[in-house]
């Protein structure tokens, strides 16, 4: 079917059956690392993804691609709220999918694509498959900062109902300001990083120590040569405006 008249679920499904034939699958099962097992697959549905819908824009392939890579390796659509900080809770009954950022539920722009897919990414979301579990009511502490309540149906055929409760907010990194010369020797370091510009020195990183030594000692030299010539012109300034000062109280005497 030509690219343009795909729709996405027929993308994602031509999508997935071109991944399972390309990929080593043996590699893949070697790697014990998540992350990695997710950029390799990333890395192979870019590759597909450049031969097939190569029109698409910038925007486009990369929500394509997030959202196949979560729907295969991850939760689904729940990774998306699930990265947004202003989601408090989330519901899920059957494929329908409730999310509260603020005071009341709304419906989720992402839900689940069906029934299928939502007793897939609970199994993931558990570990095991709901037969497993005795209890019709499952709760635990998830590492994404929410805690999880499943709920079974009372009989097999029912879908489960998921319930997710952010217990922290997400708070940002704290911003370490960049390191600040005092302004003394923020001088001196400019000074240097002249002189060096001067003698042909474009890259200090690359610069051998045996040509900036001397860089380094001359432009500290020139400029405590200078800072004491300007201590001393104040100095004088200040002795002169003294005997000014003296001179005029001495005449109004």
């Amino acid at each position: 079917m030509p690219p343009a008249q795909r729709s996405w679920m027929e993308l994602k499904d031509y999508l997935h059956a071109r991944l399972v034939s390309v990929i080593d699958l043996h590699m893949l099962a070697s790697l014990t690392d998540p992350a990695v097992v997710r950029h390799e697959v990333r890395l192979v549905v870019e590759r597909l993804l450049d031969v097939e819908e190569p029109l698409f824009n910038r925007v486009e392939r990369e929500t394509t691609i997030e959202a196949f890579v979560a729907d295969a390796l991850g939760f689904g659509p729940l990774e998306w709220l699930f990265d947004d900080d202003r989601v408090q809770e989330v519901r899920t009954d059957g494929p329908a999918t409730l999310v509260c950022r603020g005071a009341d539920f709304e419906p989720s722009c992402v839900p689940f694509r069906d029934e299928h897919q939502l007793r897939l990414i609970t199994r993931r979301l558990l570990g095991h498959d709901e037969t497993a579990f005795v209890s019709r009511v499952i709760e635990w502490e998830m590492p994404e900062n929410f805690w999880l309540t499943v709920r079974f149906g009372a009989t097999p055929w029912q879908p489960p109902a998921l319930h997710f409760r952010r217990l922290r907010p997400n708070v940002p990194p704290a911003v370490i300001p960049p390191p600040r010369l005092p302004p003394r020797e923020l001088r001196a370091f400019v000074r240097f990083v002249k002189a060096c510009h001067a003698a042909g020195i474009d890259d200090l990183l690359t610069a051998e120590e045996v040509t900036l030594r001397p860089l380094a000692e001359r432009t500290v030299d020139d400029f405590l040569a200078e800072e004491g010539q300007a201590r001393r012109g104040a100095r004088e300034d200040r002795g002169a405006a003294a005997e000014r000062g003296a001179a005029a109280v001495s005449r109004r005497a």
